[in-house]
């Protein structure tokens, strides 16, 4: 790739990673985010002489006018930003409800800065690609008579998150129509590995393996989630970003796996037996089953398929969080198939 890439939310969990695998393959890289810098671990071992890091707010001016002065004359952008207030799942366990200046903020940076920050790049004609790094929360509410959710979908969200990445989805849709731009949604879901913290289950359960606490919850352990190792999602979106040409608007990056809550605790004893992690019978209360993403799109155009199963993944998650050292890069590890074409 001859020109940069600048990767918004480089801090982040899943910024950081795709960050991470465009340094590794020898992309120049524009990474942002609100820290004043990237965190040791995430450039371990990289060459990063052609990295820049430009720390800001994407909804200030100053740093959108620092990153189209630090990327140059043209510049692909894949953005992963967001933010997720907490208070809002919260709500939903009957704990702590979110705030109107909460949700205000959640839409200002999901939705309105996603605008600004495609409308900046490509208002003076620098813009390359522009990657926008979506959620399976977009269809939130959505019921539909089949094994998995296709990328046509229409999308049918629920609460403040999923409404406002819906609603940037559709912005730079519309951008894409009406000023011909080189843009594609990608949608992602049930991303877990390390860096993640403890906002997930397998999250929850690995700081306990690591810190010899163990984890263990009273029911769960018959529900099911789609589950995307985060070394995968970094490959898949660093594809997208390479493609020298995408036939669709919209694609979905992930395993298409269900797992359910049981599986991973067989899969952290896989991994090192003396792992105490349980999840005990049942579901848990308010439990809702949800389809997985389905990726033809990805795999038909681009060869991807999610390829770290739960067991690997998860030895690969403890190694990395035992040991600080990265091991398999996202973008040496098992090599797509060869693409099947790119009719829809």
């Amino acid at each position: 790739m001859t020109t940069p890439v600048v990767v918004t939310g480089a801090a982040g969990f899943i910024g950081s990673h795709v960050t991470r695998a465009l340094v590794a393959q020898g992309s120049r890289v524009i990474a942002t985010d609100l820290p004043d810098d990237l965190s040791a671990p995430v450039l371990a071992g990289l060459d990063t002489s052609r990295l820049t890091y430009v720390p800001g707010d994407l909804r200030s001016d100053e740093t959108l006018d620092a990153l189209v002065a630090a990327a140059g004359e043209r510049a692909t952008v894949i953005h992963v930003a967001a933010i997720l207030r907490f208070a809002e799942m919260a709500s939903a366990l009957g704990q702590i409800a979110p705030s109107f200046p909460d949700a205000l903020e959640v839409f200002e940076v999901n939705a309105m800065a996603t605008w600004r920050l495609c409308s900046r790049f490509a208002t003076p004609g620098r813009l390359e690609r522009f990657v926008y790094v979506s959620t399976r929360s977009v269809f939130g509410a959505l019921s539909v008579d089949a094994d998995s959710i296709p990328e046509s979908s229409p999308p049918s969200p629920v609460g403040i998150y999923g409404s406002s990445k819906t609603a940037a989805e559709f912005g730079v849709l519309a951008f894409r129509d009406v000023f011909d731009l080189d843009l594609v949604v990608a949608r992602v879901t049930g991303v877990y590995g390390p860096w993640q913290g403890v906002v997930s289950w397998i999250g929850k359960a690995v700081d306990g393996v690591v810190s010899g606490s163990g984890y263990r919850t009273p029911a769960g352990a018959d529900d099911s989630y789609e589950f995307t190792y985060v070394k995968d999602t970094a490959r898949g979106l660093v594809g997208l970003v390479d493609a020298p040409q995408l036939a669709q608007s919209i694609y979905h990056v992930s395993s298409g796996e269900m797992y359910s809550l049981g599986e991973v605790a067989q899969a952290f004893r896989a991994a090192d037996p003396a792992a105490d992690v349980e999840f005990g019978p049942g579901s848990q209360p308010g439990m809702r089953s949800r389809l997985p993403l389905g990726g033809e799109r990805i795999e038909r155009e681009l060869g991807f398929r999610a390829q770290w199963d739960l067991k690997a993944a998860i030895a690969d998650y403890l190694a990395v969080e035992r040991t600080g050292a990265y091991g398999t890069e996202a973008v040496e590890a098992l090599r797509p198939a060869a693409p099947l074409g790119t009719a829809d």
